[in-house]
């Protein structure tokens, strides 16, 4: 997943600069990050990081259970837009994802950023 993490990293690092968050990623082996602002690193301990990958794992897991639920196709991204920051987590299958976090102003085009980062996660299927 690191590659693909990287990819994504890449791509929202272009498209919003400073407004970038963090871009992170787990799979069954690992979870780290490609990228952490330096003030938000200062707002986390390793506790709160590693609940984050939890939550992230847990969501993963019933994304089979999602996609049963509606008539909508594949769960790509879920999306949690917060008072100061949006998270994107997007799901590549049960055990691996990347998770990035944005400025809660910086998205004027929400589709063309999750698609983007979706073609650059799904980019080594191919």
């Amino acid at each position: 997943m690191r590659i693909e993490a990287d990819r994504i990293y890449e791509q929202l690092e272009y498209r919003f600069e400073d407004d970038l968050r963090s871009v992170s990623y787990y799979d069954e082996d690992e979870s780290d990050h490609v990228y952490i602002r330096d003030d938000v690193k200062t707002k986390y301990d390793s506790s709160d990081i590693e609940s984050v990958f939890r939550e992230a794992r847990l969501e993963a897991i019933d994304q089979q259970h999602q996609e049963s639920l509606y008539s909508h196709g594949d769960l790509q991204c879920v999306l949690r837009c917060f008072e100061k920051a949006i998270e994107l987590h997007l799901i590549k299958t049960q055990r691996k994802g990347v998770i990035a976090a944005l400025e809660i102003g910086a998205i004027d085009d929400l589709q063309g950023t999750i698609n983007s980062a979706i073609v650059a996660l799904d980019e080594t299927d191919s």
